[in-house]
């Protein structure tokens, strides 16, 4: 599933246009913490 998550990031980075301009936005390692960090930060902003 972090696979997953770290190409769904991805993907609204870039429909966002968020990819294309910024370079934080192409980041592997910014990526993937989003990727790692979404189940805790969804749990957080959920309550």
């Amino acid at each position: 599933m972090k696979d997953t998550r770290h190409e769904l990031i991805h993907a609204f980075l870039c429909e966002s246009g968020l990819a294309e301009n910024s370079d934080w936005a192409q980041n592997e390692e910014v990526v993937d913490w989003i990727a790692r960090q979404f189940p805790k930060l969804f749990e957080t902003f959920k309550n």
